[in-house]
């Protein structure tokens, strides 16, 4: 049974749709732009209607002088800032559209980290020069712009990290070549280790554990190590064989001594 997946709406959808109720509701916000600019009527406006009136052709004076007086109120009032939101949402649109293309990441996160620049950059742009509009699309597009990069380079970790594993193998073929293989690849290590084996297998087909607890040292022999594990006995029996004059470890003839099938 799959799991059920459950579509998020945009952050910027929310902010739309809680901007429309705002509007419609009784005690809906609004500005007396008496006196603001010639383009714009001398009474109070409600802040959807004067949305549409920036966005119909107001000029740049215009707009700075409503986005200040909207800015200082949205610094004290968070019914305001969500109207601020609300305002600059077809902008905001315009910036999360633009950085979503090509992004293959969750396209909510990035609308998220739009509005929330545009929201954290009302508390500090400076009302007093010119650019207010111009800033806060920047601060926004800024903050969207670092988490696609952000998510990219990520993206860019995981594929270099999958294929660093993909290129490991577990060790495969006979136990004996897997053996020899982690030893070097037929050193001298690993025919010792191989050789050892050979003569442990010898030593135990031949009785040699009992006979060896039941023997008591002779005169003038050296005694078994003391405290040492059974492979450290064997070799201390059952050394293994030198490697014959002129031969290296590797040598077939050498190797050869502990191929030798046990019964």
């Amino acid at each position: 049974m799959g799991r059920a997946t459950v579509a998020c709406p945009s952050p910027l959808d929310v902010a739309a749709e809680a901007f429309r109720v705002l509007c419609q509701s009784p005690a809906a916000p609004d500005l007396d732009v008496s006196g603001f600019a010639s383009d714009l009527p001398a009474r109070v406006i409600r802040l959807d209607e004067l949305q549409r009136l920036l966005l119909a052709g107001a000029t740049q004076a215009t707009r700075e002088v409503v986005w200040t007086k909207v800015i200082l109120r949205a610094r004290r009032d968070e019914t305001w800032l969500l109207a601020a939101a609300g305002m600059a949402l077809p902008a905001l649109r315009n910036v999360a559209g633009g950085l979503a293309r090509g992004f293959d990441g969750d396209v909510e996160e990035l609308d998220a980290e739009v509005l929330a620049g545009f929201l954290a950059h009302v508390a500090v742009v400076d009302v007093a020069l010119p650019g207010i509009v111009t800033k806060l699309r920047w601060a926004a597009y800024r903050a969207g712009r670092a988490f696609v990069v952000a998510h990219r380079r990520a993206a860019e970790r995981e594929e270099e990290i999958s294929e660093k594993t993909a290129g490991l193998s577990r060790p495969s073929g006979h136990p004996d070549l897997v053996l020899m293989r982690a030893g070097g690849g037929g050193s001298h290590l690993g025919i010792r280790c191989r050789v050892d084996l050979c003569n442990a297998a010898r030593w135990h087909r031949h009785g040699g554990l009992r006979r060896a607890a039941r023997r008591p040292v002779q005169h003038g022999e050296d005694p078994p190590p003391a405290r040492r594990g059974t492979a450290g006995r064997l070799r201390h029996r059952y050394p293994a064989p030198a490697c014959p004059r002129g031969t290296s470890p590797c040598h077939p003839s050498w190797s050869t001594a502990c191929t030798e099938p046990i019964d």
